[in-house]
This record gives structure tokens, sequence and C-alpha cells, in this order.
């Protein structure tokens, strides 16, 4: 039953929640529903992309002041109008 239901979810013929309905029946058990998802490596990449970024964002709080680099100052500009009578 397994291998017919990963096929048939990998070709698009079942969804996440019929799926989940075998799982209910116990027709497959959650660690197949798991596989068949890929459900835990979602989760996994979830909390990996969560842990870089709060990685990234303590690295740029403890970026000296110093060491940033100005910002442009916009140049005004002044036009001179003359007008000829």
């Amino acid at each position: 039953m397994f291998g017919l239901l990963k096929m048939e979810y990998g070709w698009g013929w079942l969804g996440a929640d019929e799926l989940k309905m075998y799982v209910n029946w116990g027709s497959i058990t959650q660690e197949q529903y798991d596989q068949i998802t890929g459900a835990n490596q979602a989760t996994q990449s979830s909390a990996t992309d969560s842990q870089s970024a709060a990685q990234s964002s303590a690295a740029a709080s403890q970026t000296p002041a110093s060491s940033a680099q100005p910002s442009a100052q916009p140049q005004s500009t002044q036009s001179s109008v003359t007008s000829s009578n």
C-alpha cells in the first residue's frame, strides 16, 4: 500500500490531506506519511532557515559602526532660469 500511495502522491493524484486519511485509517503509519510528503524534511529545513537567519542577524548587529560605509549625501543642484526679453 505504501508504494502505491507514494506513486500516486508523486504523480499528483493524491494530496497531503487525502494521504492523511490513509494514516487515520491505519493503512500507512505517520512515519510513512512523513516519508511520502517530506514533512520531516520541511520541518528540518524551516528550523535550519530560522537558525541561519538568527545567526545572520547576530553577526550584523556585532558589526562595528566605524566599519560601516558612509551614506552618499544627495547633492542639490540649483538651476538658474534666465528669461530673454
